[in-house]
């Protein structure tokens, strides 16, 4: 089995642009223009 059917998610995949955290306000920005709406904000 692979991906949803072994009860497993590919996010990698989901993922259009990662911000980080310093850049969180760009990230939102991002999503209410409609831009990005599968952006991650990561920490570290």
């Amino acid at each position: 089995m692979q991906g949803s059917q072994a009860g497993t998610l590919k996010l990698d995949e989901l993922i259009t642009k990662t911000y980080p955290l310093s850049d969180i306000n760009v990230g939102y920005d991002a999503m209410r223009s409609g831009e990005n709406i599968r952006g991650v904000v990561v920490h570290g």
